[in-house]
């Protein structure tokens, strides 16, 4: 019979597993993401994977939240990575090591 103790961590484990379901690409080079907003602000962001449907970036803004809607460009000259630009929401934020790091959810234009 398991105690309430493991069972949290059961869930815990469960938490921390890749819930991905596309693949992802590693991505290189700078995006720039614009939240809406009646302040319009840029952030420029680092690019560390790209899907189908997503990305994730690296970044020094604490105040993009989840479910952010951001206008967001490729900054890089090339384009190398596909991913030219539209809007996207914020699906989760982490700090590591003093950055933040955020996914995101490409929005249909």
């Amino acid at each position: 019979m398991a105690t309430s103790a493991s069972t949290a961590m059961v869930e815990a484990n469960a938490d921390q597993r890749d819930r991905r379901k596309e693949p992802r690409i590693a991505a290189e080079g700078e995006v720039v993401l614009a939240p809406e907003g009646p302040r319009p602000v840029l952030i420029t962001a680092r690019l560390c994977d790209i899907s189908s449907s997503g990305f994730r970036a690296q970044h020094n803004s604490p105040s993009l939240e989840t479910g952010t809607i951001v206008q967001f460009r490729d900054a890089s000259a090339a384009g190398r990575n596909a991913l030219a630009g539209g809007r996207a929401r914020v699906v989760w934020n982490r700090n590591v090591g003093g950055h933040w790091e955020s996914g995101f959810l490409i929005l249909a234009k």
